[in-house]
């Protein structure tokens, strides 16, 4: 199979536990944040791909609407998911989004797209198990199907898609870029899981919105500028 090209890929259900609908209902003035993720992503040259579950009619309503065709599959096996769309729209590998981070900052992209193609998996330091919301990953296909196919993976590593990738170093080319100092020295959370996430974050959002993650930082720090 000759693969060459790249998408987005953006995993988003209407059936979150914690907070139902927090990626679709409104955040900001008339759109949500699956729709923010989607506008921060359109001027890329990559395909961009929703993948969900089915009865998420809110999330497929809204990528249609976008313009985003959307992939829908079983509820827990999310790993599956994605290499069904990596299948289907021919990607030799995906910038894997979560769209319960309205801040996801495309200057973090860059880094990791420069090393995507030497590399099985790449992303900031574990950037996956910190909760700025700033991050994505990188993953090629073929580890994609590699691990979709171990019999010994639990439902848990199968939801977290790339978790069993990282943790193998040994069995795939793992590139870590260190983390910006600032972000270790100032710790935020902005990804949202509860109620209280969104609201914090949809009060950020609305002084701040598509600024560089510099200046979200000194702003949640009350760190003034002129």
């Amino acid at each position: 199979m000759s693969k060459h090209k790249k998408g987005i890929v953006i995993q988003c259900r209407d059936q979150s536990t914690r907070l139902p609908l927090k990626s679709v209902m409104k955040f900001y003035k008339d759109k949500s944040i699956l729709e923010i993720i989607i506008n921060k992503f359109k001027h890329l040259p990559y395909p961009i791909i929703v993948t969900t579950t089915p009865y998420s009619i809110q999330t497929i309503s809204q990528s249609q609407r976008a313009g985003v065709p959307v992939m829908v599959g079983g509820v827990g096996d999310i790993l599956s998911r994605f290499c069904e769309v990596a299948d289907k729209f021919d990607l030799d590998g995906v910038f894997r989004v979560c769209a319960d981070n309205p801040f996801i900052q495309l200057p973090l992209m860059f880094p990791v797209e420069a090393w995507s193609t030497d590399y099985d998996y790449v992303a900031f330091d574990h950037c996956m198990q910190r909760h700025e919301g700033f991050w994505l990953e990188y993953v090629k296909a073929d580890a994609l199907y590699d691990t979709n196919n171990r019999l010994e993976l639990d439902s848990k590593r199968r939801e977290h898609v790339t978790s069993f990738i990282y943790g193998n170093p040994g069995m795939y080319n793992i590139k870590w870029l260190p983390i910006p100092s600032l972000l270790n020295e100032r710790q935020i959370h902005l990804t949202v899981d509860t109620k209280d996430d969104f609201e914090r974050a949809q009060a950020v959002y609305k002084d701040v919105g598509e600024k560089h993650w510099h200046y979200i930082i000194d702003y949640f720090y009350g760190v003034k500028h002129g």
